[in-house]
């Protein structure tokens, strides 16, 4: 039922840390097949695996692809209906595969994510020390920009029900039907290195007309960011996220108004000088012929933007300013 992938850079810490103990929750749940698939790390990351987890199938990039064409990669290499995609971060607390079961049962189900636990102190919401669940997510376009956010990160208070829609399953931790995953042409390259790649995926899994939905059944741990950080400087995270954010409105937006509101914004930022605006845009337009091309291959859409808008309106009332 359940195929297991893992993408893998200079990781092999995070292995040591949590592999052990999630391979001993899979092989528990009847999960066989666990790939993991190694983007050129230039640790021992392989030579680890290869002498501690020989039933682990090994993937190796001959050079460092990114993470789609990584998670792609094993999702090809993959023999399950359902992938599980797992960062090397993510340490399992409750699983319990018959839900996961259960939940594909309901044939307009595209992904399901779990609570994912993230640990998090910030003076901003009183000085607490929190596990903040990072799964419930959600989506606006105001003021010519796509605004994406995790509910609870801005509202602890919010409490998270089962079945739940999410704007987006988190591509680190979350449940995705693997022939649905390929019909969408799986996580679009076009955002390497990393980040927005399974916002844009989930977009367009809900502009198809299915749906990505949330469990509370199952329990995720997230030690956030420890891969990249430990890769990328936080100035190169954040540069890389605003671009992508740029790119994800290009390839994805098809609502008139949007577009103009969001032409209006951009020439704004440009003539007021914001800079890191200003960058984030150029280095876009530097993939235009990627981003022309990834445009023109979108899936067919059941769904507005609107209309898949229209599903968390009652989520954003929530979110903090």
């Amino acid at each position: 039922m359940i195929s297991v992938i893992i993408p893998n850079y200079n990781g092999e810490w995070l292995l040591k840390k949590y592999l052990k103990t999630n391979v001993s929750i899979f092989k528990r749940n009847k999960i066989k097949e666990i790939i993991v698939v190694d983007d050129a790390s230039c640790d021992n990351s392989v030579a680890y695996l290869e002498s501690t987890f020989p039933e682990v199938k090994l993937i190796r990039n001959s050079k460092n692809a990114g993470f789609a064409e990584t998670c792609n990669k094993g999702v090809n290499a993959a023999t399950c209906p359902v992938i599980l995609l797992l960062n090397t971060d993510m340490v399992l607390e409750n699983f319990d595969y018959r839900i996961i079961e259960n939940s594909f049962k309901d044939p307009s189900v595209f992904a399901v994510t779990p609570i994912i636990y993230r640990q998090v102190t910030d003076g901003t919401l009183k000085g607490r020390d929190l596990r903040l669940n990072e799964s419930i997510t959600t989506g606006y376009f105001k003021g010519g920009w796509f605004s994406s956010e995790n509910v609870i990160m801005c509202n602890p208070d919010f409490e998270a029900s089962d079945n739940m829609p999410v704007l987006w399953a988190c591509g680190g931790g979350s449940f995705i039907d693997k022939a649905r995953f390929i019909e969408l042409g799986g996580f679009d390259t076009l955002y390497s290195p990393f980040y927005v790649e399974d916002l844009d995926l989930s977009f367009n899994a809900w502009k198809k007309g299915w749906k990505c939905l949330f469990t509370d059944r199952i329990i995720f741990n997230h030690m956030h960011q420890a891969t990249i950080a430990n890769n990328f400087t936080k100035r190169m995270i954040n540069k890389t996220h605003l671009r992508n954010q740029y790119l994800f409105i290009w390839k994805n937006i098809d609502d008139p108004y949007y577009i103009l509101s969001h032409i209006v914004t951009v020439v704004l930022k440009i003539l007021t000088l914001q800079w890191q605006d200003i960058s984030a845009v150029f280095r876009g337009l530097i993939r235009i012929k990627t981003l022309i091309k990834s445009r023109k291959q979108r899936p067919d859409s059941m769904r507005t933007d609107r209309e898949v808008l229209s599903f968390f309106k009652s989520y954003n009332n929530l979110l903090k300013s």
